[in-house]
């Protein structure tokens, strides 16, 4: 592809770039009793997006390679790659330009740590007979309300499930998004507010990840992770970082209106990700990629070598 036509195709995407409004976030009192500083949490979240965007945006070569793996970006033409590099610059320069809402009612994202426990069985209407109750349907089939955010969904919360039926539920999750829908009159409970900002996006993290598992990083950072294990990072293999609760959140955050990525089978973990087929909208791909940007600003880096790479291998960034 010659390069004036490159470059062609790059302005033509900025030009058509539209600017929504900053998403901003605000995180329940639920997240500050699990961790006094949360906030940290969030803030490392979007530093990895804002550092992995800037870096994209200058082409750095370290994460260029790293690219190569997490988006197999080699199997790209030149024009597919700059559409794609377009796409994933975005999403992480608007998660990473989050600002924080002064309340719940204006915050384009929430962020809670219940583990679901604000969802309630959704009531029957008067005379409903018996076989058509709420309670009386299988559970995929129930309908549970968020009221305080304004969401109906059907099926048990997601954190939940474990921990209501666990002999129904055999597998658990680390977290879960929720998003609004476009017209005010399919918010439940909450037509008559109209202060409610639209659309809206709900994160919960869950106990899973939030509270001590066997065999799981028991941290909320990767700052953690270098300052308690410094010396040993070295080898560390990529995946060991899937359980922390900042990876997690980027993670949640990339499902959200308006980036809305998927979680594309194989979805998670590093040995999925370097096979999904749809890199650029699998939400662990991008977690990935902004948490290299962040072992990057810290000095290291993916293992140069084709096996040591494939293993998610980290090593020492030499220059």
């Amino acid at each position: 592809m010659h390069t004036y036509i490159a470059l062609i195709l790059a302005a033509t995407l900025f030009q058509n770039h539209i600017v929504a409004a900053a998403a901003s976030y605000w995180i329940d009192q639920s997240c500050i009793t699990k961790n006094a500083n949360f906030a940290a949490t969030v803030a490392e979240s979007m530093n990895m997006a804002s550092s992995a965007a800037s870096k994209n945006q200058a082409g750095d070569a370290d994460l260029e390679y790293i690219a190569r793996y997490i988006f197999n970006m080699n199997s790209l033409s030149a024009a597919a790659q700059i559409q794609k590099n377009y796409k994933l610059r975005n999403i992480l320069q608007d998660i990473g330009g989050m600002t924080k809402a002064p309340d719940l009612k204006s915050a384009s994202v929430r962020i809670y740590c219940d583990n679901d426990t604000r969802w309630e069985l959704d009531t029957d209407r008067p005379n409903t007979p018996e076989a058509l109750q709420n309670a009386k349907q299988t559970l995929p089939n129930q309908w549970w309300v968020d009221k305080v955010n304004g969401f109906r969904k059907k099926g048990t919360p997601q954190c939940q499930r474990r921990t209501l039926f666990p002999n129904a539920y055999t597998s658990a999750i680390t977290g879960n998004t929720i998003k609004s829908r476009t017209n005010q009159a399919d918010d439940y409970g909450l037509t008559y507010d109209s202060t409610m900002v639209r659309p809206r996006n709900v994160v919960t993290l869950c106990d899973l990840s939030l509270l001590p598992q066997a065999g799981r990083f028991p941290f909320f950072t990767v700052a953690e992770v270098i300052t308690f294990d410094k010396r040993n990072i070295l080898g560390y293999l990529a995946s060991k970082f899937a359980s922390v609760i900042s990876f997690i959140l980027l993670h949640e955050l990339t499902h959200c209106k308006p980036w809305e990525t998927l979680d594309v089978n194989p979805a998670y973990g590093w040995s999925n990700i370097l096979i999904n087929p749809d890199p650029f909208n699998n939400a662990d791909n991008y977690a990935f990629y902004g948490l290299f940007s962040l072992l990057l600003d810290n000095d290291y880096c993916l293992a140069q070598d084709d096996v040591g790479a494939r293993a998610g291998t980290i090593v020492a960034l030499t220059d």
